[in-house]
C-alpha cells in the first residue's frame, strides 16, 4: 500500500508541475497577444459596445463596430479574434446540452421573419444542470453556416453564479443579433422601395 500511494503522490506532483508550467506558457503567449490585439481594435474597430464573459475557463469579448456595421469576436485565453460583418449574421440561438434554448434567426423564404423580429424560440428545459452550453451565431455562409462559441467546459448547476453569467453574455448576444438582422430587414424593405420616375 505504501508504495502504491507514494507512487500516486509522485503522479500528483508531475501533474501540478505540468499544470504551473502551461499557465505560466499561456499567461507568456497572452502577454504577446494583448497589444497586438489592442492596436487592431485601436486602429481597425469603432467599438461601439461590448459584451464580455469572464469566468475560470473562458475570456470572451464582442466588440460591437456599429459605424463599420462588423462584430469582433475575441477568445483571450486561446489568443484567438474573427471578425464578422453584420450582413454575414442571419441569426442566433442558445444550445444546451443539445437543444435550442433561444434563438433570433431570420425566414429564409419571403424574407419573413420567424414570429415577431428578432423572437426569442423555443423556452429553458427544467434540467438542474447543464454540461456543454454553446452560443451560435448562424451566417450567410454554405461553406460555414455557423459559429459556435462553447460557453462551459464543465457541468454547471443552473442556480450558479457562473450559469447566470453565460445567460447574460447569451442574453446581450441575442438582443445585438436581433437588432442587426431587424436594421439588416428595415435597410433591405426601404431599399425595396425606392423607384424611378
Amino acid at each position: 500500500m505504501g508504495m502504491f500511494w507514494g507512487s500516486l503522490l509522485v503522479v500528483f506532483i508531475i501533474m501540478i508541475i505540468l499544470g504551473a508550467i502551461g499557465a505560466k506558457e499561456q499567461a507568456e503567449r497572452q502577454a504577446k497577444y494583448k497589444p497586438k490585439l489592442d492596436a487592431y481594435i485601436e486602429e481597425n474597430v469603432h467599438v461601439t459596445n461590448v459584451i464580455r464573459l469572464k469566468t475560470i475557463h473562458r475570456d470572451y469579448s464582442i466588440y460591437v463596430d456599429e459605424p463599420n456595421e462588423k462584430i469582433l469576436y475575441v477568445d483571450m485565453l486561446n489568443c484567438h479574434s474573427r471578425e464578422f460583418k453584420f450582413s454575414q449574421i442571419v441569426g442566433y440561438e442558445l444550445r444546451e446540452d443539445g437543444k435550442s434554448t433561444n434563438g433570433v434567426g431570420r425566414a429564409v423564404a419571403g424574407g419573413l421573419m420567424f414570429g415577431e423580429t428578432g423572437a426569442i424560440v423555443g423556452a429553458v428545459t427544467q434540467k438542474e444542470t447543464v454540461e456543454n452550453v454553446f452560443a451560435v451565431l448562424y451566417l450567410d455562409n454554405l461553406a460555414e453556416p455557423e459559429w459556435i462559441i462553447k460557453l462551459n467546459e464543465i457541468k454547471i448547476k443552473k442556480n450558479s453564479s457562473e450559469y447566470r453569467q453565460l445567460i447574460n453574455f447569451s442574453n446581450q448576444l441575442s438582443s445585438t443579433v436581433k437588432l442587426i438582422i431587424s436594421r439588416k430587414e428595415k435597410k433591405a424593405n426601404y431599399m425595396s422601395f425606392i423607384h424611378c420616375e
